[in-house]
């Protein structure tokens, strides 16, 4: 039974249209219904109901459905554990983080442990779930921030915690607290970091969470994803902003007034590996150097304000 085929009876299960799944799996549409009828002929029944205008999934094809996915997921995670196998042979590292990760210098981190070990292959990779990048991208470390959603058995070391701030323009009325409630918020014009308001980076879905709680919705007056772009809009006074501290860019540091937010709301950032596939040696020292580095891990100084944090993981 080839797994390509349960892949594209997967895709036509949730598209019920032949077209759309030819695309989505990069085939023509007479290849696939050639492949579907082999699938159909090997199990022995047919798995979708078909007329002249639609194919819809019959009884015989809603219970495959599940057993074809854990058929695709053990092929998946075989060849994670090939490849992880050849990597313990051969000296390579794959590496993945979340995107906000190079905010927090991940990139010095890893060119130091190249030049340290220059005979070790790194590779890098960015995404958004740690699942996904253990068990499709195959990778040996992930730095991530929340794993709690992973039904996966993960070891993890903290590497590093962020708190959040406001960011407000030098002549705002609140410049000069020392701290500021989520509730002298209210009214204020908010400038998110996110694609889009609806797709906002994990801050500012934490900074909605905290409004909200304390009985308002944020006025979300523009998003983006570029740091250096909020701070400038907040210093221009176009609204306030609330992101984590070392996320904020030295330079621009000093041209807008930056304050811890209460309730406190910590951010941790996370190595993370799987317990159930065995370290290799290359791992340890992979492990071993983010734990003597993590005490001197490179951060902003900053020196605008006495109350900012220049703690090092």
């Amino acid at each position: 039974m080839y797994t390509d085929y349960l892949r594209e009876f997967v895709d036509l299960y949730q598209t019920c249209n032949y077209q759309e799944t030819a695309e989505n799996m990069n085939i023509s549409t007479s290849s696939l219904s050639k492949h579907i009828t082999r699938l159909e002929e090997e199990c022995g029944v047919p798995l979708f109901d078909r007329t002249t205008r639609s194919v819809v999934p019959n009884e015989y094809g809603i219970i495959f459905l599940e057993y074809a996915k854990q058929i695709i997921e053990l092929e998946e995670r075989g060849l994670a554990s090939l490849k992880a196998q050849l990597q313990k042979k051969s000296g390579i590292l794959t590496i993945g983080y979340m995107p906000v990760m190079t905010e927090y210098d991940l990139w010095d981190v890893l060119l130091e442990f190249m030049q340290r070990y220059p005979e070790i292959e790194v590779k890098t990779i960015v995404g958004n779930r740690c699942t996904d990048m253990f068990e499709s991208k195959h990778c040996d470390f992930v730095f991530f921030d929340d794993f709690s959603q992973s039904d996966m058995n993960l070891n993890h070391l903290l590497c590093k915690e962020d708190h959040l701030v406001v960011l407000l323009p030098l002549d705002h009325p609140l410049a000069k607290e020392k701290k500021i409630t989520v509730k002298q918020l209210r009214g204020e014009r908010f400038i998110m970091h996110g694609v889009s308001q609806t797709a906002l980076c994990r801050d500012s879905l934490t900074v909605c969470k905290l409004c909200q709680d304390a009985g308002f919705t944020p006025d979300i007056f523009l998003t983006s994803s570029h740091i250096s772009t909020i701070m400038k809009l907040v210093r221009k006074g176009v609204g306030v902003a609330v992101l984590n501290r070392f996320q904020c860019p030295e330079p621009l540091s000093t041209r807008v007034a930056i304050i811890d937010l209460e309730p406190a709301s910590p951010f941790y950032i996370y190595c993370l590996s799987r317990k159930d596939i065995k370290t290799s040696p290359t791992q340890k020292l992979f492990l071993n150097f983010i734990r003597e580095y993590a005490t001197h891990w490179p951060v902003h100084e900053y020196s605008t304000l006495a109350n900012s944090p220049n703690t090092p993981w």
